[in-house]
């Protein structure tokens, strides 16, 4: 397997970004055989995810808070984000562009289902905090010191 081309804030359609890692296109976060291919997430419902001026993303931030809805597939996207080892690509929605922009490397970090904390990071979300059971935590993988290579393309 070759190591990833995608680079940071570079834009690719979301069929780009399947035909290279697999994955289902219609989904935010992509998996096979209960491992994470890729994540792609909108700032509007995630808003620790923002984009800065001149549609760049803010790569200041080492965290990002994944708001994980009540749905079976939705909460079962969360799990399987707490259980994956690796690490895995992140991308943005532009909805001005209709492209997603590449932000780097993520792995988990923690999560909460603490209610208090729930409503801390869906302030700025058009996610109603009382459609969200959890908040996943993750974070920014160096890719400079890590060796990633995508799982195998999905059938």
């Amino acid at each position: 397997m070759l190591k990833h081309d995608f680079k940071i804030n570079q834009k690719y359609s979301r069929k780009e970004i399947s035909e290279k890692l697999g994955g289902n296109p219609m989904v935010s976060v992509a998996t096979k055989n209960n491992k994470i291919l890729y994540m792609c997430v909108n700032p509007k419902l995630n808003p620790s995810f923002k984009i800065t001026d001149h549609y760049k993303y803010d790569l200041q931030k080492d965290e990002r808070a994944y708001l994980a809805g009540s749905g079976d597939g939705i909460q079962r996207n969360a799990m399987t984000i707490i259980q994956e080892q690796e690490c895995f690509p992140v991308f943005l929605k532009n909805e001005e562009l209709g492209k997603w922009g590449y932000i780097g490397l993520f792995k988990y970090s923690s999560h909460t289902t603490d209610w208090k904390k729930i409503i801390h990071y869906t302030k700025e979300s058009e996610k109603k905090s009382k459609h969200i059971d959890m908040v996943v935590i993750i974070k920014n993988v160096d890719e400079s010191s890590t060796e990633w290579y995508p799982n195998k393309k999905a059938a």
